[in-house]
């Protein structure tokens, strides 16, 4: 643990079928993370 107070992850900025497919982690991560969490398209 490092003490973090947000946690930030870069997207890809995935829609639709692709999206549907493949996921995507920093969905993942925000669904369960206990810190707030900032996307970025990349």
């Amino acid at each position: 643990k490092i003490g973090a107070d947000i946690i930030a992850i870069p997207t890809h900025g995935k829609k639709g079928l692709a999206h549907f497919f493949s996921g995507s982690i920093g969905e993942d991560v925000a669904n369960h993370a206990t810190l707030p969490v900032m996307t970025f398209k990349i």
